[in-house]
């Protein structure tokens, strides 16, 4: 409860006012979007201001980068999606599998084979690119 007192030419009213405060919420201990500079995971905002990847600085990325526009991946992200999937399996009969058709990027194919995953595909070409990545066909 809160006891207001109003002045109005030179008369005193007094107000009582009932409200419920708004519960006060700890600031969270990690923001995806803003974390501090150069120590972060995915895309961010780091606190010097400048975006980036993570522990990599976009413009210094697009700079070394010939052509644009460029596809930029977070390594560190597609890491631990794989392995967030890969615990909430743990102990049923499952494969995790990456769907070819969705990013055929060979670079992040032959990362998500290392990390132990399957390939979903659904044609010649998506089998030939799994093959040469790696991925068992068996």
């Amino acid at each position: 409860m809160y006891v207001l007192a109003l002045h109005a030419q030179g008369a005193r009213r007094q107000l009582t006012v009932q409200a419920t405060a708004a519960p006060e919420k700890p600031a969270p201990a990690y923001n995806q979007w803003h974390q501090p500079a150069g120590k972060g995971e995915s895309f961010y905002t780091g606190d010097d201001g400048y975006q980036y990847v993570d522990n990599m600085r976009v413009d210094d990325v697009r700079q070394q980068v010939p052509d644009s526009p460029f596809y930029l991946y977070s390594k560190r992200r597609i890491t631990n999606n794989y392995m967030a999937y890969k615990k909430a399996l743990e102990g049923l009969d499952s494969i995790i599998g990456y769907a070819v058709k969705a990013n055929n990027n060979m670079v992040i194919m032959k990362h998500l084979q290392q990390l132990g995953s399957g390939a979903v595909l659904v044609s010649g070409n998506e089998l030939k690119a799994a093959l040469a990545v790696g991925f068992d066909p068996t």
